[in-house]
């Protein structure tokens, strides 16, 4: 990826360690983290670039990534995979300066998108992408913490390279060619909603829902008055809906949806394109050649006596 606008950096970093198993995470100092809790008041995410407030990169999936790992360039991802395979790459995110008032640097989400091909075929995050992040064992990167699909946010540690672990699994029956998509990381306020729903804010929405519908579909062959009462029924649940907690974000002063909100915050945003190669193969679910584990004494005597 152009690394204009992203990362740029004047230290010079030592090449990659780990891509053929085992590495070392390098560890530097952030003197930018420690600013005064007036500067960290002062910066409004939503109005400063997300390229100015953390560093973001790509490794590979063969590399040994510490929570000290040193920032390098953004570049564009390219894959290459077979039907039936699975590749995965790693996006680090490592906060230039802290934007919270709270013990952590910042908030920031993640949001994937589909990778679609010019023939319209696509992979679609939850089914074929999967993000997970990456959680240190006594400082060693081993535990993948799931993340919400296609939108996530987390906590970024000051002083420290958050990773998160990107898989995309390709079926077997999907159309070889070449699919693009992005990576969208944005920094939030601290104070800013999830947008998770929980599991009784979904059915508190959905029984909401299923009562306008109970209301407005036996209409048919009803008198006006009835049909104006049930809309008025309907409308009201509807307004109820929409004034709920989970979309305070999108209503404005004036009560109308703020629609410029979300364009400022892509325009902000850090992109980090994927270009996906897939090839016309399909590689087998099982091995075809066959594995023996242990030795039989018994096979072996068998065989000396042929002898």
């Amino acid at each position: 990826m152009d690394a204009t606008g992203g990362n740029p950096q004047n230290v010079v970093v030592p090449p990659v360690e780990g891509v053929a198993g085992g590495g070392t995470a390098y560890g530097w100092n952030d003197d930018s983290l420690h600013c005064s809790n007036s500067l960290k008041r002062s910066i409004d995410p939503s109005e400063v670039p997300t390229s100015d407030l953390v560093h973001v990169w790509c490794m590979p999936s063969t590399a040994n990534v510490g929570p000290q790992e040193m920032p390098r360039n953004l570049e564009h991802i390219n894959l290459l995979a077979a039907r039936n395979e699975r590749e995965s790459v790693q996006i680090l995110i490592r906060p230039k300066v802290s934007w919270s008032g709270s013990d952590n640097a910042g908030i920031v989400q993640i949001h994937c998108t589909d990778l679609r091909s010019s023939s319209g075929d696509q992979l679609v995050p939850g089914q074929s992408i999967m993000l997970r992040k990456v959680v240190p064992i006594l400082g060693v990167p081993d535990a993948l913490v799931p993340l919400d699909i296609p939108v996530s946010q987390i906590s970024l540690l000051p002083g420290e390279t958050t990773a998160v672990w990107v898989s995309i699994d390709v079926p077997s029956s999907q159309a070889p060619g070449q699919y693009e998509g992005e990576i969208i990381i944005t920094s939030l306020k601290s104070e800013y909603p999830s947008q998770s729903l929980g599991k009784s804010e979904k059915h508190r929405l959905y029984t909401e829902l299923t009562n306008c519908l109970d209301i407005l579909e036996p209409i048919e062959g009803k008198p006006l008055d009835e049909v104006v009462e049930r809309v008025k029924s309907a409308t009201t649940s509807l307004r109820r809906v929409l004034l709920s907690p989970s979309f305070s974000e999108c209503i404005s002063d004036n009560g109308s949806l703020d629609m410029m909100e979300e364009d400022v915050i892509t325009n902000l945003s850090v992109r980090v394109k994927i270009c996906l190669t897939v090839w016309d193969f399909i590689l087998p679910a099982t091995p075809s050649l066959p594995a023996v584990f242990g030795v039989s004494f018994f096979v072996v005597k068998c065989s000396m006596c042929k002898f």
